[in-house]
Order: structure tokens, then sequence, then C-alpha cells
């Protein structure tokens, strides 16, 4: 996938408190659009996806499969980080992991 600075459409996998934090600085980026989020608590996606104007997901295969995300963004605790990477990869994303 060649990536041009207008194509990136990040989802997230994680909606807690440092995921709106992160998205703030997202969203100074030239080109980034937020799509979608997916979180174990459908509350928690659900205010988030109405605060940020993108769709809450209710799985992350869901997520995974929308063809116009192109990028991953993990914000979930940490020892989730391995497995939410490799299923993003795993389905053809880019993926942000900030701590692997």
């Amino acid at each position: 996938m060649n990536l041009r600075t207008n194509d990136f459409r990040l989802g997230l996998v994680g909606a807690g408190g440092f995921s709106h934090f992160s998205i703030e600085a997202f969203m100074k980026v030239p080109g980034i659009s937020i799509t979608g989020v997916f979180d174990i608590n459908l509350k928690n996606a659900k205010s988030f996806a109405k605060k940020f104007n993108c769709r809450a997901f209710s799985s992350q295969e869901e997520l995974l499969s929308d063809r116009k995300i192109n990028i991953i963004y993990i914000n979930t605790p940490p020892y989730l980080h391995y497995q939410n990477s490799k299923d993003c990869l795993l389905s053809g994303k880019h993926v942000i992991c900030e701590k692997p």
C-alpha cells in the first residue's frame, strides 16, 4: 500500500482516556481523518465516536474488515498490544503502537 498524505484514515482499538489525548494530537496532522473506533466497552466507543464524529464498531474484527481504514492506533493496556498489533497487521493494516 502506497500512502499519500491525504490517505490516512485512522481506526482505533481502545477508547479509554488516553485515546482522547492521542487523537487530539493526530488531528493536528494534515491528511489524517478519524474513521472508526472499537472498544470492548461499547459505551466508551460510542462516546468517543460522537465526540470525534466517527463510527463506533462493535467488534475488533468489524473494525479491521473496514476497507476504508488503513491505519490502526492501538490504545489498549500494554499486555494486549502484541495480540492487537498482530491481528491488525495480519488484516493488512498499518499499526501505530506506542509500547510494543
